[in-house]
C-alpha cells in the first residue's frame, strides 16, 4: 500500500506514483493506495483534489483506500471530521 502524507503533495505527485506503479508491477506486487485528506491552504487543496481524483479513477491500482472520504467533514469541506482532527481531539 502507498501512501504519502499530506506534506508530500505537490504537483509531481502522480509522476512518481506512475513509475512506483510499473515497477512493482514489473515484479508481480499488488499496488494498493490511499488517497490524502483536505487542506486549508487553497492552492494545495486544488492540487490534492486533483491527486486524489486521479487515484480513485485512473485505474492503475489494485485497490484504493479512500481515507479522504472516510475522514471528510461534509458539512465544512475544507476541515476533518471532528473525531478524526487531533486539534480538536487533543484540546
Amino acid at each position: 500500500m502507498v501512501y504519502e502524507g499530506v506534506n508530500n503533495i505537490g504537483t509531481r505527485l502522480i509522476a512518481a506514483i506512475e513509475q512506483m506503479i510499473t515497477r512493482m508491477q514489473a515484479f508481480g506486487i499488488p499496488v494498493f493506495r490511499c488517497t490524502s485528506q483536505t487542506y486549508t491552504n487553497a492552492e494545495r487543496d486544488r492540487t490534492h483534489q486533483n491527486v486524489n481524483a486521479w487515484i480513485r479513477s485512473s485505474g492503475r491500482f489494485d485497490g484504493v483506500v479512500d481515507f479522504d472520504a472516510a475522514v471528510w467533514n461534509s458539512s465544512q469541506p475544507d476541515m476533518l471530521r471532528t473525531e478524526y482532527d487531533s486539534a480538536t481531539i487533543c484540546t
